[in-house]
């Protein structure tokens, strides 16, 4: 709150000047501060003086006007220091403040007492979800350097890592998932007062999260394996979020196929909750007929997802005409037109740009491959139709054998395949959920997959989380707390994870040295970076010089 004064200018030249008491807000939709005035004392020359000072009066009786103001804190002087090194901490930072404020230890250490979870542990399974979500932003031994030498902690003490941390963390998960997710979904949904009346169960194969990342398309080519995977698999990953996407548990349900027991289990499990209704989600590629003949017999709701291109769903139902309709950045849909024998209580066409661009760059990628394999065939100039190259089920598409034998582009299908790109049709047995409903769950299945296929290419969690073809319990916790904390932080802030770190990520501490005398500083904060600190509600930690 201040006195501020304003001018205006007359006609005839003359300047007049009023006097005002304001003070700054911020505007709430655009963010920026401007100035909203409380009082106007009118004009200057006819101020009342007698009055300011009746009011400064007033004041003093509550400041002492004679003390001299507190100084700001100077900023560290690290112009005669050396610099030694420089670390990324943006990232951390959040998932810390996010660990912390949500009071995670405590939850730890009442889901698993007796015995306690000692200190040790708790940074280690911290350092062990840090080291997971960051990557590839962070390197593996960044993280442990952060953690371990005091950055993050209120004392600036040295932290213990050691390889028997890691154990000791991992094994006292083991077996009290259920436990721990409990207590830390509870408080959770107290800070953020989520609305549990609808629950989306998202089912997702194992096989989709045991992939093995020794492939040299997954190593160069990250979405090169954003489709589930051909063959059965040893198990199914039921996970349970609210509509806004926050994770309320996981359940493994071992076997080639879901029975109404497992059902059962899964839905005993959310009773605590008291959800007014469950959804479950799946793709027909992945989970199969069994699951959908499961849950149909069990009297459960569900939405059955599959890809536009599908022929089976083609002869189903048709693209209407005109646009998408708008759901989010990355959702649109529309009601497509169903044929008579279409056996389905409701349906609704869905399109993700997100996923279209990833099948585009998944086809250049394909065709790429093929027209090197034909060039190679072409040149050996062998009519031998053994000694022709095999090709792998997704080139085949775009294969196609002309009239003198020879194996050409088909570039009819690829043209029908680029009109279907990111386009699913869903179906649900139950005609009462809006077509919105149907959409957004849909969407939140492929986005918690593709969030457990990072995560099953990073380095850290393979060799952590044993995510190996058993699929451990602290294996699962380990990747619901990583959910959890993303799916948060992107709520909180509109953006995505990958954009997220890599702008937090631009953030460093910086330590100078000189002599035995350390010092800590960290980089300016950019326009994007106090807008994210801002929104998360995350203050710097203040480190302070250490001799």
């Amino acid at each position: 709150m201040y006195l501020r004064t304003i001018k205006r200018k007359n006609k005839d030249g003359s300047v007049v000047e009023y006097v005002q008491l304001a003070h700054n807000v911020r505007h709430p939709v655009k963010g920026y501060s401007k100035a909203e005035v409380i009082h106007s004392f009118g004009r200057r020359e006819q101020l009342d003086v007698d009055g300011l000072k009746r009011l400064v009066a007033s004041i003093s009786r509550f400041v002492d006007l004679d003390e001299t103001p507190a100084e700001p804190p100077a900023r560290p002087d690290t112009s005669c220091m050396a610099f030694v090194r420089s670390l990324p901490v943006g990232g951390i930072l959040i998932l810390h403040a996010l660990w912390d404020r949500f009071g995670i230890n405590a939850c730890l250490q009442k889901a698993l007492a007796p015995p306690s979870f000692s200190a040790s542990s708790q940074n280690a399974l911290f350092a062990l979800v840090a080291s997971s979500a960051l990557a590839p932003f962070a390197a593996e031994q960044t993280i442990l350097q952060i953690v371990s030498e005091g950055f993050l902690a209120s004392s600036g003490q040295r932290i213990s890592l050691a390889d028997r941390h890691f154990d000791h963390a991992m094994d006292m998960l083991s077996g009290h998932i259920e436990a721990v997710q409990q207590e830390i979904f509870r408080a959770i949904a107290s800070h953020l007062n989520l609305d549990l009346d609808l629950v989306f169960v998202d089912l997702i194969p194992a096989s989709v999260l045991n992939d093995r990342i020794d492939s040299p398309i997954h190593k160069k080519e990250p979405w090169a394996s954003h489709h589930y995977a051909d063959g059965p698999s040893n198990g199914t990953l039921a996970l349970a979020v609210s509509q806004m996407g926050i994770p309320i548990g996981c359940w493994l349900m071992l076997g080639h196929t879901i029975d109404t027991d497992g059902i059962k289990t899964v839905e005993e499990n959310l009773m605590p909750w008291s959800p007014r209704r469950i959804v479950w989600v799946m793709d027909r590629p992945a989970t199969g007929d069994a699951l959908q003949n499961a849950l149909q017999q069990s009297g459960c709701t569900y939405i059955l997802g599959r890809t536009l291109r599908d022929s089976g769903m083609a002869q189903a139902a048709t693209m209407p005409k005109g646009r998408f309709k708008i759901l989010g950045p990355d959702l649109q849909f529309k009601a497509p037109i169903l044929k008579e024998d279409a056996p389905c209580g409701q349906c609704v066409i869905t399109y993700h740009p997100g996923q279209a661009a990833m099948d585009r760059k998944a086809r250049q990628h394909h065709l790429r491959r093929l027209r090197m394999q034909l060039e190679n065939w072409n040149k050996s100039k062998t009519t031998d139709n053994a000694a022709r190259p095999g090709y792998p089920h997704k080139m085949e598409r775009y294969l196609k054998i002309s009239e003198k034998k020879t194996p050409t582009i088909n570039h009819v299908q690829v043209r029908q395949d680029e009109k279907q790109d990111g386009k699913y049709l869903l179906m649900s047995n139950d005609h009462r959920l809006p077509p919105e409903t149907l959409a957004r769950g849909h969407k939140q299945l492929l986005d918690i997959d593709q969030i457990y296929r990072e995560l099953k290419r990073t380095e850290a969690q393979a060799a952590w989380a044993s995510l190996s073809d058993d699929f451990t319990d602290p294996g699962m916790l380990l990747a619901w707390l990583i959910l959890l904390l993303r799916r948060i932080a992107e709520l909180k802030t509109g953006l995505s994870w990958k954009d997220l770190c890599r702008d937090m990520q631009g953030l460093h501490l910086g330590e100078f040295a000189d002599g035995n005398r350390r010092m800590f500083k960290y980089t300016a904060l950019t326009a994007t970076q106090k807008k994210i600190l801002q929104q998360l509600r995350i203050d710097l930690p203040q480190i302070h010089a250490s001799a």
